[in-house]
């Protein structure tokens, strides 16, 4: 939960640099506001007995009322010059001072009622039509008159003594505006294309920058108009980190003090099968793109679409502890109809542990020792457009997708969930980090899955990691295509690897096989010799140097054929390149693991980073079900979490509780352990260390667990 000037002391740090427990901004299925003093006084009171420091305060109730959906411009609840019913926060925020409550208004600026504005502050399609958002209600467009609109009401905010606002927007759809054909013109000397598919070469840059860049431009103007009055004011936004670039997070570094992201919003869909990680995934992206600045969770106990109707205890601790064993600060949506559910009682129960253990988690730094990255730019050429809300305003226009068969989001998926299962602890990074030497020195091993475009630049920053002593994993058609997602003749990196590409890539099918021949530092452990093969993969040509760890069956005909014989072609290798190591799996291993959870490929990416990297922590008895972190406080501390992923079907009622696990993590050099506490539990669990290796037996372990191991200073 690092924020700028981390590493501070306490007495320097401010607020938002320490772990952050945040209300949402809704709590009522009918909102209201309470108008008497005892009224207020008893809604403050709930909220901080829930374990809430600080909340969204909604500062307009009219988006809950109505037909149609979105804010009416006229109904603020706070004095300003655009029009309100009645200044309600001028009571309101007292109370909650008192009572150590700090406030973070809510400020929709996305979506409002059709009737609230004139036309030209609405996004409007290529044909001039108001764009729809949420299926009701209109989306407002930040590069129109609704940005100085929206200055002037930030500046309106900033006369209370609030302690921030939270931007919920800018959108940053294509908008077709008279304001945007004006400005796009200006920018770049010609019409503004009709759609991404109709945009000419030369203009698809451009296209694409316009949107994101005048949204950023809106949210410094924000910044400006609300820090005019009030210069402590912290404002952050909503974010995407699933599937997102991060562009406009970076951007916005010099005025923002938190970035965020919707990791907890589930339910769009069904849950059985879905990818469960999203809190801790997001909280790992959002970590290689914070600058230094705070991390916060949106976690919603309702179920997305059915929004009323809460989770239940297993995936809600869950969202927690993605949360903050991944450094970040949880928001979460409490209903009070639900409040006594077994979610809800969860939320609070892990606010508490967080207010109890503020010391481990502030500032905290991630002692992974390998790094899965996360590519952007594969994102864009794939054609990705939304993010992972399963709400319409996360589009974007997308141009038409590149890559021979575009898998890096969901090879990411699955090493994540793969290496996850396996507890074995890991950091994402991004090209970004690369590019800018922010790679951290503890990191040994490097992910690329199925990271297909990658620069020269890039290309250049992992053969000399490899070559300086580094390792390296890769899947599927990595380093095979420029930035540009144009095929190279071989692989950038085809040395590091010790294979060049031959031919196409190969699938879809669902009917071929791998062959584990010989049991191997890949292969120990599996099932059987005869494993699946992932739906899309590549031959490649070994070089003399490299030695092969798994080889491809032959084609099948058809089903119900005997089984061909193993080929000549590897499907794995492992190859030692200057002082470092890479091993090179040439199909999509995670893509396919995410869709049918073998247990073997599971093993096969587990053995792949062990054999590359030993795991700074060791579990026995947990089987695939335990996901490790490991993290270093501001205090100094060695805070382990572990999360269970035991249970039956999502949505899950609760984690099936395992143990006892046994524990071995290495400490960091230097470091005599004092105590070790297992902070969930609250009890002490007793250490033995030998050889720099701390290790200990935890009897139980129900949805997640917390092992703070305090240094000893003497």
């Amino acid at each position: 939960m690092a924020a700028k000037h981390a590493g501070e002391p306490a007495s320097v740090r401010k607020w938002w640099q320490e772990p952050v427990i945040i209300l949402a901004h809704q709590y009522d299925a009918v909102m209201s506001t309470e108008q008497s003093p005892a009224a207020i006084e008893r809604l403050v009171r709930w909220k901080r007995s829930l374990g809430f420091e600080a909340e969204h305060l909604l500062l307009n109730h009219s988006m809950m009322e109505g037909s149609v959906g979105g804010d009416d411009a006229a109904a603020y609840l706070f004095k300003n010059r655009h029009g309100y019913r009645q200044d309600w926060l001028a009571r309101y925020l007292p109370v909650a001072q008192q009572h150590g409550l700090r406030v973070i208004a809510y400020f929709n600026v996305h979506w409002f009622k059709t009737d609230t504005f004139p036309m030209d502050f609405y996004c409007l399609d290529s044909s001039g039509q108001p764009k729809v958002a949420y299926g009701s209600g209109y989306g407002v467009c930040p590069r129109g008159p609704f940005l100085e609109w929206a200055e002037e009401l930030a500046e309106d905010l900033g006369r209370y003594p609030i302690a921030g606002v939270f931007l919920d927007g800018p959108g940053e759809d294509t908008c077709w505006c008279a304001a945007c054909r004006r400005k796009f013109r200006a920018r770049s000397g010609a019409e503004l294309p009709a759609s991404a598919a109709e945009c000419p070469p030369e203009l698809a840059a451009a296209f694409a920058a316009f949107p994101r860049e005048e949204a950023v431009t809106f949210t410094r103007n924000f910044a400006r108009g609300l820090r005019r009055h009030n210069p402590e004011a912290i404002l952050y936004c909503n974010g995407i980190a699933d599937g997102g670039d991060g562009w406009s997070m970076a951007a916005t570094a010099e005025v923002t003090n938190f970035i965020g992201a919707e990791g907890g919003f589930i339910g769009y869909r069904p849950l059985a099968g879905n990818f469960p990680f999203e809190a801790g995934s997001a909280a790992k992206v959002l970590e290689a793109r914070a600058q230094g600045r705070g991390r916060v969770i949106f976690s919603d106990c309702g179920f997305k679409k059915f929004d009323y109707h809460a989770h239940p205890k297993g995936e809600i601790a869950r969202m927690y502890a993605g949360t903050i064993a991944n450094g970040a600060s949880p928001w979460f949506l409490v209903l009070r109809h639900a409040a006594k559910t077994g979610g809800i009682r969860a939320a609070v129960r892990f606010n508490r542990l967080i207010r109890q253990q503020r010391a481990a988690l502030t500032d905290g730094e991630s002692l992974a020792e390998a790094a899965l990255l996360h590519s952007p730019v594969n994102l864009a050429l794939a054609g990705k457009a939304e993010g992972g809300s399963g709400d319409d305003v996360a589009r974007r226009e997308a141009a038409a997708g590149c890559l021979a068969v575009p898998r890096h989001y969901r090879e990411f998926k699955g090493l994540y969930a793969a290496l996850a299962r396996s507890g074995y602890p890991f950091d994402v990074l991004e090209e970004a980090n690369l590019l800018a030497g922010a790679l951290p020195r503890r990191i040994r091993l490097l992910i690329l899955p199925g990271l297909g475009a990658v620069g020269d630049e890039v290309a250049g920053k992992l053969r000399e990691f490899v070559r300086g002593g580094g390792r390296l994993l890769a899947t599927f058609d990595s380093t095979l295509f420029d930035q540009a997602g144009r095929r190279r003749a071989d692989y950038a990196l085809a040395d590091v690897f010790g294979a060049s590409a031959e031919g196409e890539v190969l699938g879809p099918s669902s009917l071929d096989y791998l062959a584990a021949t010989q049991t191997n530092e890949l292969t120990r452990g599996a099932s059987q010799p005869v494993l699946p093969c992932p739906e899309y993969w590549w031959r490649v040509r070994a070089a003399k140097s490299a030695r092969a760890l798994l080889w491809y069956h032959q084609k099948m005909p058809r089903r119900y054929a005997a089984l061909t014989p193993v080929s000549k072609s590897p499907a794995a290798l492992v190859n030692k390149f200057g002082k470092g190591l890479a091993v090179f799996i040439p199909s999509a291993l995670g893509d396919h693991y995410l869709s049918y959870r073998f247990p073997d490929e599971r093993l096969l990416v587990r053995n792949a980073a062990r054999m590359l990297a030993r795991a700074p922590v060791e579990l026995s008895g947990g089987d695939e079900f335990v996901e490790a972190a490991l993290r270093r406080g501001a205090d100094g501390a060695v805070v382990l979490h572990l999360t269970n992923w035991a249970s039956g079907e999502r949505p899950a009622t609760r984690a099936i509780p395992l143990g006892p696990l046994g524990v071995r993590l290495r400490l960091p050099r230097g470091f005599r352990p004092r105590s070790a506490e297992l902070a969930m539990a609250r009890r002490k669990v007793k250490l033995s260390v030998r050889n720099g290796w701390a290790c200990f037996a935890l009897p139980r372990l129900e949805e997640y667990e917390m092992v703070v191991i305090t240094k000893d200073e003497g």
